[in-house]
This record gives C-alpha cells, structure tokens and sequence, in this order.
C-alpha cells in the first residue's frame, strides 16, 4: 500500500505496527457481545484498529478514528482516480 505521506504516521516500523494491530485483534473476542455486533461495527471496530497500529497517538480515540477515516478515505478516492480515472 503506497500510502501519502502527508497524511499518514508509521509508527517506528511496520514489524510494530503489525504487532499492534495483532494484539488489537487477538483481544476482539474479549468484548461482551461481540457476536452481536451489525458487520458494520465489526468492519469500524477493525478499521480503528488499523489506525491505531499505523498511529497509536494520532488515531486513538473516537477523534482519531475520525482523523483516520478521513485520511484512509482521502488515500483510497485518490488511489481510485489514479488507477480508474
């Protein structure tokens, strides 16, 4: 994934951010009534996972998932019109 500089932190190196995003999902079970959540809470719940291994200060809490949405959703429309016209 060739993702803008400008808009995305690493953390120090992807071998910790894939670590990170591991423990995030090693744990998703753990949550009370996991099995009840709409696909949509689970595909949100994964993506603010994803922004927390990528930025654990930039992307946590509910305002850096919002930081992260929008900067995932700006790389993927521009990704788009590159590849798609």
């Amino acid at each position: 994934m060739n993702l803008p500089k400008q808009n995305f932190q690493f953390s120090e190196n992807i071998e910790q951010s894939l670590k990170s995003f591991q423990e995030y999902l090693r744990d998703y079970d753990k949550q009370g009534g996991f099995h009840e959540y709409a696909p949509e809470t689970w595909v949100l719940d994964i993506l603010y996972g994803l922004g927390l291994s990528l930025d654990p200060k930039g992307h946590k809490w509910a305002s850096g998932a919002e930081k992260f949405n929008r900067e995932l959703l700006a790389f993927l429309k521009e990704r788009y019109e590159r590849e798609f016209g």
